[in-house]
């Protein structure tokens, strides 16, 4: 995952639309933490029939356990394959406690995958990142319109909210602090949980609150962090239940692959017990700005409220596209042309598509879009036969979505409903769509109509 540029992304992002007022201070606190696929593209490769849904249930699981487990907590964003989360901390022993639930749910996810597909166990992990953060508030409408006031800023972590859809809006965290969350990220492979260094440090000072507590964490490493801490180095601290058999938990190619796991093989670092975490922030001079974050957690606003609707806005949500190739009973394909208005590929020819929503198959996909789209029903036969994945490049969000093609068959004839026309063509008409097409259409139409015509027996 990549690190934003938080001064640039906040003088566009302010700059862009103006907020309104809000009722509350987002100001305070916050605990982040998030969960990421280990091995995600290798295993998307060999399960290309089947990916989709294990990551939507990897999805779903998550959104449910931490919201059973945590009670203000809520969804910040998805990029890739992670899904990050923040909570308002407004009770010091919140902080402790808050621990153990992520490792949980981190161990969980695990069996979810591999009951969702047996295929996973073999390729797919999870792994997970938490830390902390005191961030100030930002509004719009107060700020300078010169890029120079953001400078005023300094070292300081952002929270400031921007209208999203349907009358909500989005919140959204920029700064330092955060952005050692994600540096921290890569430290934390299958089935670990790192934690940020001045998570760390609040846990070790609040550690006859949580009884084992100081026993689970070890500093494993000494990392230099790029736009952290002035390059010096940063603790890189893991979360285990049972430090005795760290050892034996690895896979045996983690050895050679890992440079921490290497290290690991034999013994702890010298200084890993947390307590050394004390002198790392006193020879920085860190300790009285943690201090201080512990001593205001008490004056944190513990929730946002009614009044503050915010939703994840469609940019930073999880987006899995799903195509049909639909034929008709002659052995022609549907094509529909985009409007003129369309963010991606306007007035292009393109085969229709859908958005796969949670708690939904493929197939129950499928038959809702495109009966929206055409009104038409679709088959699908004895099985769904996928074609192939393929993914689009958004340059405008920064983000590769990933989709699946299948194909399927219609008795009804299409309407463009949300489309400006649509039509059953067969390979000699492509020529009059006079490539206004989507990417790799003709290399698609080929492939499907191959596919279609020795699957015969699927849609006897």
């Amino acid at each position: 995952m990549e690190t934003p540029d938080y001064k640039a992304d906040l003088v566009t992002s302010l700059h862009k639309q103006q907020t309104p007022p809000r009722k509350s201070n987002l100001g305070g606190v916050y605990l982040f933490f998030s969960f990421d696929l280990v091995n995600s593209t290798q295993y998307k490769m060999i399960n290309q029939d089947s990916w989709p849904i294990t990551i939507t249930k990897f999805y779903e699981y998550l959104e449910q356990a931490v919201h059973k487990r945590f009670t203000n907590a809520k969804v910040w964003k998805y990029v890739g394959d992670e899904v990050l989360f923040y909570s308002r901390v407004s009770c010091r022993p919140d902080i402790h406690k808050s621990i153990p639930k992520i490792y949980d749910i981190l161990i969980e996810s695990i069996g979810v995958l591999d009951r969702v597909d047996v295929k996973a166990k073999n390729y797919l992990s999870t792994k997970a990142t938490a830390w902390i953060a005191n961030v100030l508030h930002i509004e719009p409408h107060d700020m300078s319109s010169s890029p120079k006031e953001y400078e005023k800023l300094g070292s300081r972590n952002i929270v400031y909210v921007q209208p999203s859809d349907h009358n909500t809006a989005f919140i959204d965290f920029l700064g330092p602090d955060i952005d050692a969350g994600f540096r921290i990220a890569k430290h934390a492979i299958r089935k670990r949980l790192v934690i940020g260094a001045d998570l760390g440090y609040m846990l070790y000072k609040l550690r006859s609150d949580a009884e084992q507590m100081e026993d689970k964490l070890r500093i494993v490493s000494l990392e230099p962090l790029k736009g952290i801490w002035n390059e010096r180095l940063y603790p890189i601290i893991w979360y285990e239940n049972d430090w005795s058999t760290i050892k034996s938990s690895f896979l045996y190619d983690e050895h050679n692959s890992k440079g921490i796991v290497k290290s690991l093989s034999n013994e702890l670092p010298p200084n890993s017990e947390l307590k050394y975490i004390l002198k790392i922030f006193k020879d920085i001079g860190r300790a009285e700005a943690i201090d201080t974050m512990l001593e205001m957690i008490p004056e944190t606003q513990q929730d946002f409220g009614e009044s503050e609707p915010f939703e994840v806005p469609s940019c930073l949500q999880a987006e899995i596209h799903c195509v049909a190739i639909v034929f008709s009973e002659g052995g022609a394909i549907l094509v529909a042309r985009r409007g003129e208005h369309k963010r991606r590929f306007p007035r292009c020819w393109e085969f229709g598509c859908g958005q796969l929503g949670q708690n939904e198959s493929i197939e129950e996909c499928l038959t809702r879009s495109y009966k929206a789209d055409f009104n038409i029903e679709l088959e699908f036969g004895k099985r769904l036969l996928p074609l192939k994945v393929y993914s689009i490049k958004d340059e405008s969000q920064h983000r590769n979505i990933p989709g699946v093609i299948f194909i399927a068959r219609t008795k009804d004839n299409p309407q463009a409903l949300k489309h400006t026309e649509c039509s059953f063509i067969t390979d000699r008409d492509i020529s009059q769509l006079e490539n206004q097409v989507v990417p790799d259409f003709q290399e698609t139409f080929n492939e499907a109509v191959t596919l279609y015509n020795v699957s015969t027996d699927n849609f006897a």
